[in-house]
């Protein structure tokens, strides 16, 4: 039989990061793939594997199990993140992120320690599967509302949605530690 892959827990971090994929019928030998890249340095039982990513761009990727008799397990899908890059003044940081008004955003509030120069806003079903995006230009540094197109948000249905950001000062690029939940019922 099969592995069955459940979840990638975090749901988003970087190469070289250790996550925890949890199922069942993971056997011993097992291997990780991630978008073709080999995890490294796993700890396989039953129902887990821990490892060690390998390195990537950011974005979506998917994550495959493959026991040693060749049956490997259906694609999972996980978000790599670039991990925080200094800035002139000091790390780049999203310091706070919060959906206005909760139920039916029709805005995001951002607190940036920092000016940024691109602001990339994602949203995502509760499986990871991304389903609208847009970018924001020259973000202030303090809290701001960014006012969500309605085209973000036109078309989707009722439900519970994840949104995730990325935030670029020059050379310096990261995104918000882990994504925000929305929640819309009309």
């Amino acid at each position: 039989m099969a592995p069955l892959l459940n979840s990638v827990n975090p749901g988003q971090a970087s190469g070289g990061d250790r996550i925890l994929l949890q199922g069942s019928g993971f056997a011993a030998g097992a291997t990780v793939s991630v978008d073709g890249s080999p995890m490294t340095l796993l700890t396989v039982t039953g129902t887990t594997i821990q490892g060690i990513l390998p390195a990537h761009a950011a974005g979506l990727v998917l994550v495959v199990v493959t026991n040693p008799d060749g049956l490997s397990s259906q694609a999972q899908s996980f978000t790599y993140i670039l991990k925080p890059t200094p800035t002139g003044g000091g790390p780049l940081r999203i310091l706070g992120l919060q959906p206005v008004p909760q139920p039916n955003p029709l805005g995001v509030a951002i607190d940036l320690s920092g000016p940024v120069d691109r602001l990339t806003l994602r949203l995502w079903t509760k499986a990871m599967v991304l389903v609208a995006g847009f970018d924001s230009q020259n973000a202030r540094a303090g809290w701001q509302t960014l006012v969500l197109p309605s085209a973000f948000l036109g078309g989707l249905a009722n439900g519970t949605y994840y949104l995730t950001v990325a935030a670029q000062a020059g050379p310096a690029q990261l995104a918000a530690p882990k994504p925000v939940r929305l929640v819309l019922i009309r």
